[in-house]
């Protein structure tokens, strides 16, 4: 049985990824053979500059390991590794995004080819500024035709052409900074780079193919990441620095304690298996936290639903330890408040879990549900070339 085997990289606020992945026959389902990743502190008075400076010195380390140490440990166990291509997705804030209509009305009927597309997108204004960034991702999400949806518009005419397309884009040093680790130290030149936002929301849809309308929620680092999708078209994307590691940095300084205590007394909390006093304690604390978190995430909510409804569907990515209090928050506390939810929400954990039916985990050390969709992703994109 031949496998692909691929470097899949994650680049996120305050952490880094680095793992080896087998696609066996060519299939898109991901064997996560190693994962390596560094969680990086930070002070507030740290610069971006100086923050991504440390950001891809980690990665550089990170990839050599995975590569001069960890490489040969998995040829000793699984037989011959040969990496064809490597992938990173990349989380904000190191990229920008947005999601704009293309528009163009003709006086007679003209026909729709890939060239009248892209001339379409490079005449329609944005905040894309080509002369620092680099565009990541130009993705056509919906397409109409004189006004009818369309599943694929080439080869088609028309006179009212409307394109809905959500565009990414990042700094050009950057890229290059990313670019030269992957090849330099991993040898790599087949090289895809994403945006972890179209990542989470193309993954959903291979995942849920029915669903059509629903809100994407990411908690699983320091930011916490909102994505909204609306008929198949990915419409918002917002986030906010309050993910799952601000919220046990948060308690483990309330209660005094190091934050794997924290953690465990969350588990312990969601059991029902803690002393009353230090229930009570901690249900307090937890609970003023969260409450900072959820003024956040129905603000990016807020912003989401402007002139539209609120799916009723959350998909909610997080370390299984910690997912219960999002997914608490969220049903108990965030929606009442929406005049324009469709109905009652309901929150779909993903946490590794979750997430096994869609991936192979080969140890525990290489469960993490942030990377397998990233995997995954990375799966469905080989499949297609």
């Amino acid at each position: 049985m031949s496998s692909i085997h691929s470097l899949v990289l994650y680049i996120g606020n305050g952490v880094v990824k680095s793992g080896i992945v087998a696609y066996k026959d060519g299939k898109p389902t991901p064997t996560i053979l190693s994962l390596d990743s560094r969680e990086l502190k930070f002070t507030h008075s740290k610069t971006r500059k100086e923050i991504e400076s440390r950001i891809l010195s980690e990665l550089r380390t990170l990839v050599s390991k995975t590569i001069l140490e960890t490489v040969p440990r998995l040829v000793k166990e699984h037989g011959k590794i040969h990496i064809t291509q490597a992938m990173a997705a990349m989380a904000t804030p190191w990229y920008s995004s947005e999601m704009i209509i293309a528009k163009k009305e003709n006086e007679d009927t003209e026909l729709v080819s890939e060239q009248y597309i892209s001339n379409l997108l490079m005449s329609t204004s944005s905040g894309f500024d080509s002369k620092n960034n680099i565009i990541l991702e130009n993705r056509i999400l919906g397409a109409k035709l004189n006004g009818y949806h369309v599943h694929n518009p080439v080869g088609k005419k028309a006179k009212t052409v409307e394109l809905s397309v959500f565009r990414s884009y990042v700094p050009k040093n950057t890229m290059r900074d990313i670019r030269d680790i992957i090849l330099n130290v991993a040898h790599i030149k087949k090289i895809n780079v994403q945006s972890q936002s179209f990542v989470a929301y193309a993954s959903i849809q291979s995942i849920f193919p029915e669903e059509k309308n629903y809100v994407v929620c990411d908690v699983t680092s320091e930011v916490s990441e909102v994505l909204v999708s609306r008929d198949n078209i990915l419409a918002e994307s917002v986030t906010f620095p309050f993910g799952k590691r601000e919220v046990i940095k948060e308690l483990s300084k309330e209660l005094g304690a190091e934050e794997t205590v924290t953690t465990s007394l969350i588990g312990l909390l969601e059991k029902g298996t803690i002393d009353q006093t230090l229930r009570d304690r901690v249900a307090v604390a937890l609970g003023k936290i969260m409450q900072n978190w959820l003024s956040s995430f129905t603000g990016a909510l807020t912003h989401a639903s402007i002139g539209a409804s609120l799916p009723h569907r959350v998909y909610l990515f997080s370390p299984r330890d910690v997912a219960w209090i999002f997914e608490h928050a969220i049903i108990e506390e965030g929606y009442h408040q929406f005049a324009f939810a469709e109905s009652t929400f309901e929150v779909k954990i993903l946490s590794t879990v979750d997430m096994s039916p869609y991936c192979v985990y080969t140890s525990d050390e290489t469960k993490d549900p942030t990377f397998a969709i990233t995997a995954l992703f990375n799966g469905t994109k080989i499949q297609e070339k």
